[in-house]
């Protein structure tokens, strides 16, 4: 243990039940979900239908019922333009004279 440090099992390393699921687990709840709507609404298309008409008033329907049909839009950009049709800066830089230190 280090000298400034004062915790007691201050191990680090792997926890038990951390890290990712395993698919199977995943798919589960994936199930469930979708027992769930059909118990609900009836069918996973009255889901989507009561989705859409809900969109045109609220804003947050909206957006589920985009991204479910169109993908999430992504919060990076890639720029992958090497081109040479892009605008150059220039620097001008103070001239500087060791006769005339006020220049």
């Amino acid at each position: 243990m280090k000298e400034g440090d004062k915790r007691k099992n201050n191990k680090g390393g792997a926890r038990a039940g951390s890290g990712r699921k395993s698919k199977a687990a995943e798919l589960k709840v994936n199930q469930y979900g979708t027992d769930a709507i059909i118990k609900v609404y009836g069918s996973m298309e009255n889901y989507y239908m009561f989705i859409a008409k809900e969109a045109k008033t609220s804003f947050q329907h909206l957006k589920l019922i985009q991204e479910y049909t169109f993908g999430k839009v992504q919060d990076k950009i890639e720029i992958d333009d090497i081109s040479d049709n892009k605008p150059t800066t220039i620097l001008k830089f103070k001239q500087y004279n060791k006769d005339n230190e006020d220049n």
